[in-house]
């Protein structure tokens, strides 16, 4: 395994801030050298013990978390509040939205103790073990209820979100979002009442449908609006958190940016017309002083029957779209669900070759879940002329390592969503194994009751031999590469702290200017750049933990 041929000192060595003193440096080395070996041996003492794994993970700095939807983030009680203060009403006792003149407030509703309770419940997944029922809940229940809270990106949701990714030991979030749920899709799909069908098999098709939309007025205006709605909540959350005053709440060292969603439960005109947007608004924030909409993804059910039946058109689409001149800055910022299906729900076609097709058709820079890939079948060549298929994961493993290719796992939502855990076939170590990037990741944090911690506890206990077959033994420098790949493989802008090796190997050498993190060269090299920045910090706080964290 990748983390295991690691050389320690070497490790250690990166992460020590060089002095110029060579004593002070040597005498540092050897205090840091101890400082890891303290915490290395620490992990494998307790790893089998969760209440302390819950411990150590807690003081863990983690990095990021990179697959994060933002509508399913917010815990109940928090989306109560909200809905009261922007003094919403509920209809049919559990649909929340603007008033009108006979609705009865959330605030009157709520005072009802039954009401409170119930509207709890609607905003809460069910503690069952049948994945299909708690993905109908999601779908056909919570999103619903909450749809209308979200016709705009409320900066009180971010400052909730930096405050309990504070607590988390994180200092970034890439989270998912569509700018305006409630009525953004319905004035972007007005735009194209009168655009022939596109057709993914012509790109002439393809361009005609994308140059006709995003020439209108209305389609420049609303990504203009889209943009500046996400700022203006960055900066009132910079605002609500005195991020500009001294003192300021410590959740200001949370960096949260954005992934501009595309529902694929759409009609294929209008999956297209999103993925058109969703390309323009992260190009438009890209090319700025200040990115904040720096990709995008796919979301809705993967087995809806419309998502399915299209699936192959979508890829194709966002294809075309990755390697269009008008998005250069886009190209490296696609994240997809991939692999997501789960066996009992879909015909096997389906299931098997989903996550070929994302990988295979697109390449994207990451892709979400990755649950199927010991199934995925790909098209071979037959001299035939019979379309012949065959077992490909192996292939699949080979892309992605080539082409760096992260995948992000949520460990919990894979168990609750799609029924896959450890003990029922989760590919999670053959990823590991396969040094396939990986990073670990909450999901729906809000709604599952999870955050990144509990995530790496997971990754760490009940993969551990003693816990399961299907197992992996992780150790310290595993666990320091998955926070690290947070931050390496979010889109962030700018260049990375660390240097590419040619052999697949990550994080051997830092760039010449950080050799010293304290140094001039480095303040000035990471001022400039903000992914270096947060990974600059972030190695401040690996280091401050493996030398004071109290481990007992």
């Amino acid at each position: 395994m990748h983390s295991q041929v690691i050389v320690r000192v070497a490790l250690v060595m990166l992460i020590l801030t060089a002095n110029s003193s060579f004593s002070a440096f040597e005498h540092e080395i050897s205090e840091l050298t101890r400082g890891h070996q303290r915490t290395s041996d620490y992990l494998d003492s307790i790893r089998n013990n969760r209440p302390l794994l819950q411990t150590f993970m807690n003081q863990l700095p983690k990095g990021g978390n990179l697959r994060h939807h933002l509508m399913g983030a917010i815990e109940p009680k928090e989306i109560i509040d909200i809905a009261i203060e922007r003094g919403f009403c509920i209809y049919n006792n559990q649909h929340m939205a603007p008033c009108d003149c006979c609705a009865q407030s959330v605030k009157e509703f709520v005072d009802n103790g039954e009401n409170h309770a119930a509207l709890i419940r609607q905003l809460s997944l069910p503690d069952s073990h049948d994945p299909v029922e708690v993905r109908s809940k999601l779908a056909f229940s919570y999103l619903p209820t909450v749809k209308a809270l979200f016709d705009g990106i409320d900066a009180h949701f971010i400052s909730y979100l930096r405050k309990r990714a504070l607590v988390d030991g994180l200092s970034y979030i890439e989270s998912t979002i569509y700018w305006d749920e409630a009525n953004g899709p319905d004035k972007l799909f007005s735009l194209i009442t009168d655009l022939p069908k596109p057709n993914p098999d012509s790109t002439q098709s393809l361009e005609d449908f994308r140059a006709r939309l995003s020439s209108q007025s209305d389609f420049q205006t609303q990504l203009k609006t889209a943009a500046r709605t996400v700022a203006d909540a960055l900066k009132a959350s910079d605002d609500h958190l005195k991020c500009s005053l001294s003192p300021y709440h410590p959740a200001c060292s949370v960096t949260v940016r954005f992934l501009q969603e595309v529902h694929r439960t759409d009609p294929l005109p209008r999956v297209y017309a999103q993925m058109i947007f969703a390309f323009e608004l992260a190009q438009l924030s890209l090319s700025g002083n200040d990115p904040q909409v720096l990709g995008i993804n796919i979301g809705g059910s993967e087995n809806n029957n419309t998502a399915l039946n299209d699936y192959l058109s979508h890829m194709k689409m966002l294809s075309f779209l990755k390697n269009h001149k008008q998005y250069p800055l886009v190209k490296e910022h696609i994240s997809l669900n991939a692999g997501e299906l789960a066996e009992a729900t879909v015909e096997d076609f389906y299931y098997r070759t989903t996550m070929a097709d994302a990988i295979q058709i697109v390449q994207p820079k990451r892709v979400g879940h990755g649950i199927s890939l010991m199934a995925q079948n790909c098209l071979k060549q037959s001299g035939s002329g019979n379309e012949e298929y065959a077992n490909c994961s192996a292939q699949l493993l080979k892309t992605m390592l080539d082409n760096e290719i992260a995948v992000e796992i949520p460990l919990t939502s894979n168990q609750r969503l799609s029924g896959k855990g450890p003990n029922s076939g989760h590919p999670f170590p053959v990823y590991v194994n396969s040094n396939i990037v990986v990073t670990l990741a909450t999901d729906y944090p809000g709604i599952l009751k999870v955050d990144l911690t509990s995530q790496f506890v997971e990754a760490v206990y009940s993969f551990s031999p003693d816990q399961t077959g299907n197992s992996i033994l992780l150790p310290f420098d595993q666990i320091v590469e998955f926070a690290r790949n947070s931050l390496e493989y979010s889109f962030l802008p700018g260049q990375s702290l660390w240097l590419k090796a040619e052999d697949h190997a990550r994080y051997q050498k830092r760039v010449p200017a950080c050799l010293d993190l304290e140094s001039e060269a480095c303040k000035k090299f990471v001022s400039g750049n903000t992914k270096a920045r947060l990974q600059r910090d972030h190695e401040s706080r690996l280091k401050d933990f493996m030398l004071t964290a109290p481990l007992e």
